[in-house]
């Protein structure tokens, strides 16, 4: 049953990794010559994402998330790879999300909240409980190519979703899902402008029937001393049911680079629909490992 899924997920994706495929193999116009770096570049972050809302319910949901991530770089890729815990406290009416992976080289905005974090609002309301464990474990692989300058950073992303969480206990769907977006960032001195657009083919199952969705991010940011940038980034994707509300939501941070490869986040996020939760916030922490050689014989 789960390879028929996957086939058929595959199925759905085909079409747009080939037009993915044919942007990347494309030469950009007006670009510099390559001079990516021949260095890995590995960053561990962890951090805490607290939300609340009350998703059309009498009682409140309650979504604290910690996850730890792995993101090498080399040249113009980027891999990423998140294991997240999750706690829900609420009525049962949402389901674990994306695990609290944030911001995602996938040429958007650069806080740790977004439309594929929190969770699903999915569920069937039941009295209040607490269910926490292992969150739906996320790998990801973007590209990213200068268009037309150096200014101009275009991106193409991948992402799987790994059921890895319990369904029975709403800390996830149960199934795989798979995301495919572009994006585009503008830099302009110190400032820079960015968005995104993508979409997710959702894994559904009888238990949880779930519809592919599209979704858009924008975001504006500044870099007001050479460590500190603050920034709002704008999250929107359709609902995933028949019935239910888009997600929506806004995001403002600030990120300070700390001493010896050190960074930090703080973010502060509100939903404006019944599928968004009606606030929240967090902290990441990163710290980049000294770039390494890949081993040659």
């Amino acid at each position: 049953v789960r390879a028929s899924i996957m086939n058929k997920a595959f199925v759905k994706v085909l079409p747009v990794l080939c037009a993915t495929a044919l942007f990347v193999s494309a030469p950009p116009a007006a670009v510099a010559a390559d001079t990516a770096p021949d260095k890995y570049k590995l960053t561990m972050s962890t951090g805490f994402d607290y939300t609340s809302g009350d998703y059309g319910q009498t009682i409140d949901t309650q979504i604290i998330t910690v996850p730890v991530t792995a993101k090498l770089k080399y040249g113009r890729w980027t891999g990423k790879l998140t294991v997240p815990y999750i706690s829900i406290t609420g009525p049962g009416v949402v389901v674990g999300g994306s695990g609290g992976e944030g911001g995602d080289d996938g040429g958007g905005g650069g806080s740790g909240s977004g439309s594929d974090g929190g969770g699903e609002n999915v569920g069937t309301a039941g009295p209040k409980r607490t269910e926490s464990g292992l969150g739906d474990v996320l790998a990801s692989l973007a590209y990213s190519m200068p268009l037309y300058s150096n200014d101009t950073i275009g991106t193409i992303l991948g992402k799987v979703k790994f059921p890895t969480a319990d369904e029975d206990r709403n800390l996830g769907t149960g199934e795989f899902d798979y995301t495919l977006q572009g994006g585009l960032t503008q830099n302009i001195r110190d400032f820079h402008v960015s968005g995104i657009v993508g979409r997710k083919f959702n894994g559904s199952s009888a238990q949880f029937p779930l519809d592919d969705v599209w979704k858009f991010s924008l975001g504006a940011g500044v870099n007001v001393t050479p460590g500190t940038a603050v920034g709002v980034d704008y999250d929107f994707r359709q609902s995933a049911t028949a019935t239910g509300d888009n997600v929506s939501e806004a995001t403002a941070y600030v990120t300070h680079n700390l001493a010896s490869g050190w960074a930090v986040q703080l973010y502060t996020m509100t939903g404006f629909t019944d599928a968004s939760p009606n606030w929240g916030g967090g902290l990441q922490l990163s710290y980049m490992l000294d770039s390494f050689e890949p081993h040659t014989r």
